[in-house]
């Protein structure tokens, strides 16, 4: 399927398998409770475009743009981003489960909750988001900016937090199972006690009298 135009049309209860989508647009579409598994996305717009409940399952998307597009309560599991335009993005609730952003930049993106274990977000610029209550659990954070950022209640157990800029980060209530703290630059981070504590003892610090 190619140079298929979905414009501003709503898409409901939809399944596309194995589709080829090539020159596509989908700019201000809605997408509702649709599926998209196994489905090539090259040069396709999605400008505007909203989806609710909707699945995208092992997806690529290339040399494309998701720009201004809001995605509610949809899956994107194993998806790959590829030199995609993803500026003023919202993710709502979504889950991201294993999918790859590492050849996109998340720019001016929204995320409000949701699920991003194992994701590559490697190198990416997060900084001032609020990331409150987010599921990070392994996923991959190496050489992230995340000044600032609201991490607290999220997950970030077994997560790699190697090589990120931390300053001015909110880490109280995080999970944090697992983590190399012996990898952190906490200069400047807001943490709460038993963190602090935990991070004297992986660097060598003797608590007590002893």
């Amino acid at each position: 399927m190619s140079n298929h135009n979905f414009n501003n049309q709503t898409l409901t209860n939809k399944t596309f398998i194995e589709i080829d989508f090539i020159h596509s647009s989908f700019d201000g579409a809605h997408l509702h409770n649709c599926k998209f598994e196994r489905c090539t996305f090259q040069d396709v717009s999605m400008q505007e475009c909203s989806t609710t409940t909707s699945w995208f399952e092992e997806c690529t998307f290339n040399d494309s743009t998701l720009g201004g597009s809001r995605h509610r309560t949809t899956s994107f599991i194993n998806c790959r981003f590829g030199n995609t335009s993803m500026f003023d993005v919202a993710f709502l609730g979504c889950r991201l489960l294993g999918s790859d952003f590492s050849e996109t930049a998340l720019f001016s993106c929204t995320i409000e909750g949701g699920d991003w274990s194992y994701v590559n977000l490697t190198n990416h610029n997060l900084s001032g988001q609020d990331l409150q209550e987010v599921n990070f659990n392994e996923a991959d954070l190496t050489g992230c900016n995340l000044k600032k950022v609201n991490f607290e209640g999220a997950n970030l157990s077994r997560a790699n937090l190697s090589h990120t800029k931390l300053e001015g980060a909110n880490l109280r209530g995080a999970l944090m199972e697992g983590l190399d703290l012996k990898a952190l630059d906490i200069q400047g981070v807001k943490v709460d006690i038993p963190f602090a504590l935990a991070f004297i003892t992986a660097h060598g610090g003797i608590l007590g009298d002893e």
